[in-house]
């Protein structure tokens, strides 16, 4: 059992929902006098909605570990990743940030949250330090992932079983470096310097994404619900009850630092997996894959409304699941908007190459 594009959106879906619930609940600070949530089921001096919103944290996770998934196959059909196909996800990708730029930041120069400063501008344009929005710091960790990718995937071809070891050296390589400087007065300043601070997010991440190719090289899905089948587990309660499981454990070492992310590179393919046999039913499956279509549009818009520009609107139905369906249904219109923008941009960019070619064929031909 390989995940199928279904798979792959629907768990985007996922991962889109459990994003708006770390985004919206844990962070109290955050939410303005007036814009409260009304949390419904309490566990003594926590509620449901937090602990959801701390394990949320795993939708960093899962989208990583779909993106090395997902860039694996790609390399088994076409037997290659080169240059030419990083240059052309970045293009993709950066033409849809800059859509979201563009529509997004000026609204926050003409309402006073932000003031125009060149250089700042040009960073955020170019993704090197994503000031305007902090939930877009993904992003720039995302394009460093492709860049390094063909490097990845030749150790992953010639020896996977060093990948393994990578995975684990890296793993431990982040808590180390991390403990390191902070231990240390005269290091403690590189945590104002975004190199390192760069250079510390990519160990913490990087094995999920290698995680997500060498699960593909393994065919790691299948071999697990063989396993699951001859121990006579492969059932939905079982599968409930590990994602309870997961969810509880990870709300339980998280505490919003690096630190609680250290095991995601082992909790995200198991979470992934029990998800995918949970939500069999195919109305509510066609819900996260409508969600993961949109998921891009939806990661990188969602905080202008739950932080900056219209808080009081995305939390006014108070009850934490209605808010995230709220917040979903304000987003839908913006996405499709985008979408619109963005096929607009492949028309005009189709158009001009014709004609390029078109003229540099009579150019020869003469």
């Amino acid at each position: 059992m390989g995940l199928s594009k279904e798979d792959t959106k629907m768990m985007k879906g996922v991962a889109l929902w459990l994003m708006f619930a770390h985004h919206l609940f844990p962070f109290q600070d955050r939410i303005a006098p007036g814009n409260e949530f009304l949390p419904l089921i309490r566990f003594g001096d926590t509620n449901l909605a937090y602990i959801i919103g701390h394990a949320g944290k795993l939708c960093v996770a899962i989208y990583l570990f779909l993106s090395g998934y997902g860039l694996y196959i790609t390399v088994m059909k076409n037997g290659r990743f080169t240059i030419t196909n990083v240059f052309k996800r970045l293009k993709k990708l950066y033409i849809n940030y800059w859509v979201i730029l563009f529509i997004f930041v000026p609204i926050g120069f003409v309402i006073g949250v932000k003031v125009f400063n060149t250089r700042e501008f040009l960073y955020n344009f170019l993704a090197i330090d994503l000031t305007y929005n902090g939930e877009w710091w993904f992003l720039k960790l995302y394009v460093q992932l492709i860049i390094l990718f063909p490097i990845m995937n030749k150790i992953i071809r010639k020896n996977p079983w060093l990948s393994f070891l990578i995975i684990f050296i890296f793993s431990k390589l982040g808590k180390i470096a991390t403990l390191v400087v902070n231990s240390n007065p005269n290091l403690v300043f590189l945590n104002n310097h975004m190199i390192y601070r760069d250079f510390i997010t990519l160990l913490y991440w990087q094995p999920i994404f290698f995680m997500g190719c060498l699960f593909v090289k393994f065919d790691s899905f299948t071999k697990m619900k063989e396993i699951f089948k001859k121990i006579k587990l492969h059932n939905r309660l079982v599968y409930i009850t590990i994602f309870i499981v997961i969810i509880a454990s990870r709300f339980k070492i998280a505490d919003l630092t690096f630190e609680s992310m250290r095991y995601d590179y082992l909790y995200t393919p198991i979470l992934i997996y029990v998800t995918i046999n949970i939500l069999k039913r195919q109305k509510l499956k066609n819900i996260f894959i409508f969600l993961g279509n949109n998921s891009t549009n939806m990661w990188l818009t969602h905080s202008f409304l739950c932080y900056q520009y219209i808080q009081n609107i995305v939390y006014m139905p108070k009850i934490p699941i209605l808010i995230m369906i709220w917040l979903s249904i304000l987003l839908i219109p913006i996405s499709f908007g985008i979408n619109k923008i963005i096929n607009m941009i492949q028309i005009i960019e189709s158009k001009i190459l014709k004609a390029f070619y078109k003229v540099k064929n009579v150019k020869i031909q003469s």
